[in-house]
């Protein structure tokens, strides 16, 4: 398997700094159940190894002028302008076109590795994908992430070989194509893991010490003329005209509702709860067994789950106590409203077995515009853990924690949480504190009753049209 990339680790630890949680009283389980589809997908259909579930809050594509996401622009007023709607980036002032109905994480106001988010398919879509790893048909996920802290004196390549390569990427090929007044690199490059494989991204720069990342899930829906028209149509200011596309985008794919419940699917990553425990919390909680690293952990039995996928980049599991209808209303102003969490737990791959757990962290989590403020670790049995505070190198006020372990002598765990202060959580610390490290070892559910499933209200499945 291969280790997480660093813009793989830049688009996570942005999620993780901006995501959402919602937690309500039905359980969501990985169905295996064929999804429906609203109607054609993007006319490439694709597949490939599934990302990690977002990293932000799903945003539906709004039509009230203050929002974020306005309204078509008058830019481009024939027909088209009712299929796509500009995205204007509150943080970071670009713009692009983005198909009315599919579902965006919006770029945070503010904290490190700051990605913008684009999917043509709801949860329910990608639920059954937890057991394989790979995406369904015609799924696409699009993520723009902006670099800060570039020396304007280095060129489009230099500053994206400083920005991506590490030890475990290597970029093969840089082509760099002037358009105008910009300039765009699309540069090829190769993880170098257990497992290597390759992706391509593309990049501009929009300022001069800020450089924009665009990379497309799974590989081959560069191809994709959804994902061509959004590539396209971006702009980096006001100033210029945002075009929308002349096509006809493909629409949202919508996955079937899961039922309600615990699956008693032993095939599921999702197992039932375990004889360890017998009292009656067993009801509230549930074990997950990872499967592909063997670790372990509770989860509460109603969350919504992403597991682990069995290949690919970035190797995360992902939990959280809400379901997008909750989540969609907070999209405006970035803020997490109380009791929302979301647990990205990853393993890196690839450690130096002789480094200490602290040195090995600091080589996985420091980049260009994050550093690794402090790192305070503890032995516990046979275990040692260490938590970390992360700082960005152009805003010290911006900070995260993290708890990390070391799973065998050459994968390190980290364990991260949105929004900051849901470390506090009990649920988050119950979590935290079940881990075990394989099937050897005692899974202990915990003895809290955990909150519910954050459930909001539906959209209705047929968008209304705005007339251009």
């Amino acid at each position: 398997m291969k280790p997480i990339s660093k813009q793989e680790l830049t688009i996570l630890l942005s999620a993780l700094f901006l995501a959402i949680a919602i937690t309500g009283c039905k359980g969501t389980t990985l169905s295996s159940r064929a999804p429906t589809v609203r109607s054609a997908a993007p006319a490439n259909a694709n597949t490939g190894t599934l990302q990690a579930e977002p990293t932000t809050r799903p945003a539906r594509i709004s039509t009230d002028f203050s929002s974020p996401l306005a309204t078509p622009t008058s830019a481009y007023t024939g027909a088209m302008a009712s299929h796509w709607v500009e995205y204007w980036d509150q943080r970071y002032g670009y713009g692009l076109a983005i198909p009315r109905d599919w579902i965006v994480y919006p770029t945070p106001l503010e904290g490190q590795l700051a990605t913008l988010e684009i999917m043509n398919y709801d949860d329910n879509l990608m639920r059954p994908s937890g057991k394989t790893g790979h995406w369904p048909e015609g799924a696409l996920k699009i993520d723009v992430t902006v670099y800060e802290g570039v020396a304007s004196d280095d060129t489009l390549s230099v500053a994206i070989r400083k920005i991506l390569e590490y030890e475990n990427a290597a970029i093969e090929s840089i082509q760099e194509k002037v358009a105008g007044s910009r300039t765009l690199a699309t540069a090829n490059l190769i993880y170098k893991g257990d497992l290597p494989f390759k992706y391509t991204i593309n990049a501009f720069r929009i300022s001069p010490d800020k450089i924009m990342v665009v990379r497309a899930y799974p590989e081959n829906v560069w191809k994709s003329p959804d994902v061509q028209a959004i590539l396209n149509s971006v702009v980096f200011s006001r100033q210029e005209k945002l075009i929308m596309p002349s096509i006809v985008h493909g629409a949202l794919l919508i996955g079937e509702e899961p039922s309600a419940g615990i699956s008693t699917d032993s095939s599921s990553p999702l197992a039932t709860p375990t004889s360890i425990h017998t009292d009656t919390m067993t009801s509230h909680w549930v074990e997950y067994w990872d499967q592909r690293y063997g670790y372990g952990l509770a989860i509460p039995s109603g969350w919504i789950v992403y597991p682990t996928p069995l290949e690919g980049q970035p190797a995360n599991l992902t939990v959280r106590n809400f379901d997008d209808n909750f989540a969609r209303p907070y999209e405006k102003d970035g803020n997490w409203p109380d009791g929302m969490s979301k647990i990205f737990v990853t393993v890196y791959e690839g450690v130096a077995p002789d480094d200490t757990l602290s040195a090995a962290i600091r080589k996985i989590l420091e980049n260009e515009s994050t550093t690794v403020e402090s790192t305070r670790e503890k032995v516990a049995g046979s275990r040692t853990a260490a938590t970390v505070i992360l700082v960005g190198k152009n805003n010290s006020s911006e900070k995260n924690t993290a708890n990390a372990f070391r799973v065998s002598p050459d994968k390190i765990m980290v364990m991260n949480v949105l929004p900051e202060d849901a470390w506090k959580s009990p649920d988050v610390q119950a979590i935290l504190n079940s881990i075990v490290f394989s099937h050897q070892e005692k899974l202990i559910m915990p003895s809290i009753v955990p909150g519910a499933l954050l459930v909001g209200e539906p959209l209705p499945l047929t968008p209304e049209v705005i007339s251009p």
